[in-house]
């Protein structure tokens, strides 16, 4: 299991800096999605990093999630997210609508679009939009998501 784990889910940016600054490849450690269920899905400590639908989005997200990415996380890399399937860190982002982490993930060059591999209704411009949140929608579209007219509405 990653050392990154419980740091990440206490959004505890002091020791995910500590963890990173003497061993970055841990950015990239895949570690269970869903540890209790005993599968074999894994994510990465950036999908980790993404708060969900519901969730507050603090500040501390925010700090570990570019921790994360100055490390070298890699922006698209396949997961499996909570009731997305295979996914990519941005589809997290835009299914809980936080806008921050959706900005940073595209500033970083995440695909707009999200991964060929995600199912549609998960890609991030389609999470987005079922979610009601539309500033992050807007945010998807401007950095050039796919998008048809039920997108727009």
């Amino acid at each position: 299991m990653s050392q990154l784990l419980d740091p990440i889910r206490r959004a505890d940016v002091e020791a995910v800096r500590d963890l990173l600054a003497d061993n970055p490849q841990l950015a990239n450690q895949p570690i269970a999605a869903n540890p209790a269920e005993q599968t074999n899905a894994m994510q990465t400590p950036l999908h980790l990093a993404m708060p969900g639908d519901g969730r507050e989005l603090r500040p501390s997200h925010v700090e570990i999630a570019r921790l994360l990415i100055g490390a070298g996380a890699e922006i698209d890399a396949a997961g499996h997210g909570p009731n997305h399937g295979i996914c990519s860190p941005l589809s997290l982002a835009a299914w809980g609508g936080h806008i921050s982490l959706v900005a940073l993930l595209l500033q970083h060059g995440a695909q707009a679009n999200g991964l060929n591999e995600t199912a549609p209704q998960h890609c991030p411009l389609q999470t987005a939009a079922n979610h009601g949140h539309a500033e992050a929608a807007r945010l998807l579209i401007d950095a050039g998501a796919q998008h048809g007219l039920a997108e727009l509405i």
